[in-house]
């Protein structure tokens, strides 16, 4: 099933609070249960929205109407969406212990971030609908995960940059950094050139005036010249650059973006830095953390509710097709969420893998 965009961002590491007394397991993470009712509630807690039952069935027409579709009050729903939401509900749950295991609590800022971003983001309208003790999990759990990713070490340190500098240089045989500052006229291109011939670093002006929001972040970097992303820049714009000597800045080339400034420089680990640090920072420093937990981890489902498959750090649950639940085998001690912990069943290491669900 391709995923919903709108369920990955709220219900990936959501977890809820244990509601009833049921025995009936849908997973355990480390001998830590989900209960089945968890499970329905928060299928029912979903179901409240109108804009996301829209797009869970427009999703499932387009797959041939094949399973239940997602109605308002529904206790169940198509099977790849319960088990995707089991999913979630599974890595919540070592989201908690893992944030136990480090001692991290969220926040009052962190949990006002989180309020701030949902509101404005692309599933606003899918939270406002949803009820109250569903957007509060939402926020509690999203605020837990900002905290996490708060205490971890930032991903910029000086073994990360010399590591990405290694692959960078490995993908750079002209070894030539290439900039540029993009403005819309001749003759503000013009007044860039000025400036620079003042002894304006090329960085500054570009995060004065260029409209290249992505580069002027970079200090203005583009790309390493001839690299393997090389082909995607505009034609014009790449003859430019290559008719530019190191060291030196362009005239004025337009292309239909607007007016380019370039600058062309040797490549070092200086001078890329910028440009490698922009990278870095959008590496999601949790996700390894998740990974090394998920290898290690117990893991185990009810067969109800799909079949897991795990390799590495990563799992998924293919969904199941069984109509009646199935009680954890006899052997093995059972407990509620909020209660004790047991040995989860091994399971068998299939050769498939999928990146789970990740906010």
């Amino acid at each position: 099933m391709k995923r919903t965009l709108s369920l990955l961002v709220l219900v990936a590491l959501l977890a809820l609070p244990a509601c009833s007394n049921s025995v009936s397991a849908a997973a355990s993470v480390n001998g830590h249960d989900i209960s089945a009712d968890e499970v329905t509630r928060g299928v029912q807690g979903f179901s409240e929205s109108k804009t996301f039952r829209d797009q869970v069935n427009a999703q499932l027409t387009q797959q041939g109407g094949q399973g239940v579709p997602l109605r308002k009050g529904a206790k169940s729903a198509p099977a790849a969406f319960t088990a995707q939401w089991v999913t979630s509900l599974m890595q919540a749950e070592a989201i908690t212990q893992i944030a136990k295991k480090r001692h991290v609590t969220a926040s009052d800022q962190e949990v006002t971030q989180v309020r701030q971003q949902l509101a404005q983001g692309q599933s606003a309208a899918i939270i406002s609908e949803l009820p109250k003790w569903l957007q509060d999990e939402i926020v509690k759990t999203s605020a837990l995960q900002l905290a996490l990713r708060s205490s971890l070490p930032a991903a910029n340190g000086p073994k990360q940059l010399d590591a990405a500098y290694q692959q960078f240089a490995a993908d750079c045989p002209t070894k030539r950094l290439v900039g540029h500052i993009l403005v819309k006229t001749a003759a503000e291109a013009d007044n860039v050139i000025s400036q620079l011939k003042k002894g304006d670093s090329f960085a500054n002006v570009s995060n004065q005036v260029s409209t290249d929001s992505g580069a002027k972040a970079q200090g203005g970097l583009l790309m390493c010249e001839k690299s393997s992303q090389w082909a995607q820049l505009d034609a014009t714009f790449r003859a430019g650059a290559e008719a530019t000597a190191t060291g030196q800045v362009s005239k004025p080339i337009q292309t239909q973006f607007g007016f380019h400034v370039i600058e062309v420089v040797p490549l070092t680990p200086e001078n890329a830095k910028p440009l490698l640090v922009a990278g870095l920072s959008q590496q999601d420093t949790l996700a390894p953390v998740i990974e090394t937990f998920i290898k290690q981890a117990k893991l185990w489902v009810n067969p109800r509710f799909g079949k897991l498959q795990r390799s590495g750090g990563r799992f998924q649950i293919v969904p199941g097709t069984s109509p009646s639940p199935k009680s954890r085998p006899a052997n093995t001690p059972s407990s509620t969420t909020g209660g004790g912990q047991q040995q989860a069943p091994q399971q068998q290491q299939p050769s498939s893998s999928s990146t789970p669900p990740t906010s």
